[in-house]
């Protein structure tokens, strides 16, 4: 999930539902990164 609200609790709710991970915009490198590195060690 990507969007540029932030709050806790939307994050939160976002990853209950379902979603794998949450980036946050605008997107930094080292988000892309880790979320690269969790991807290819699964």
């Amino acid at each position: 999930m990507m969007s540029s609200e932030n709050s806790p609790t939307r994050i939160r709710r976002c990853l209950e539902e379902g979603a794998e991970d949450f980036l946050i915009k605008p997107v930094r490198q080292a988000d892309v990164s880790r979320l690269c590195s969790r991807l290819i060690t699964r």
